[in-house]
């Protein structure tokens, strides 16, 4: 089975999905790119300023959607670069409507979360929590994961879309 688009954005489901009632639950695993690892990765990107609020509302829709191992993956989306010029190709292809981006060295991150090639190229998807593995407080996690995002840059590739806010 090929790796597909992650769903629709909420706003655009029906609303008995928005609210999580009778809503599908995918297994990660079957969206899992194979022949990548978090090894290879340079930069992952991710769009927006965030906070640790915004982080949990994101993980929770996520576990609303999907499982990983068989348990309720808790996960966040960034997506890969692995050059100047492939910063500059996720920024206007997939976060173009961002007016500001934070990116992490994917080392950095793999060090804290579990990263995992999901869905199509470039996008990754980043596990709060390992299925079965040690548990870190989620607070500690939020903490250290803002801490190596590093600092909120202006997207060079930002092109204003009037249909949705950020």
């Amino acid at each position: 089975m090929s790796p597909r688009a992650p769903r629709s954005p909420r706003s655009t489901q029906p609303e008995d999905v928005r609210k999580g009632e009778d809503a599908q639950v995918d297994r990660l695993e079957d969206v899992l790119r194979a022949g990548e690892s978090s090894d290879d990765l340079v930069l992952l990107l991710r769009g927006g300023e965030d906070t640790s609020a915004k982080l949990l509302r994101q993980a929770a829709l996520f576990e609303r959607r999907y499982t990983y191992g068989s348990q309720p993956a808790r996960g966040i989306s960034l997506f890969a670069a692995n050059s100047a010029s492939g910063v500059l190709a996720v920024l206007e292809s997939k976060l173009r409507t961002y007016p500001k981006y934070r990116r992490v060295a994917g080392a950095e991150l793999a060090q804290i979360a579990v990263l995992l090639p999901t869905f199509q190229a470039p996008h990754w998807t980043v596990l709060l929590q390992p299925p079965g593995g040690a548990r870190r407080p989620e607070e500690e996690l939020l903490s250290d994961l803002l801490d190596i995002l590093g600092p909120v840059l202006e997207n060079p590739r930002y092109v204003p879309d009037r249909s949705r806010r950020r």
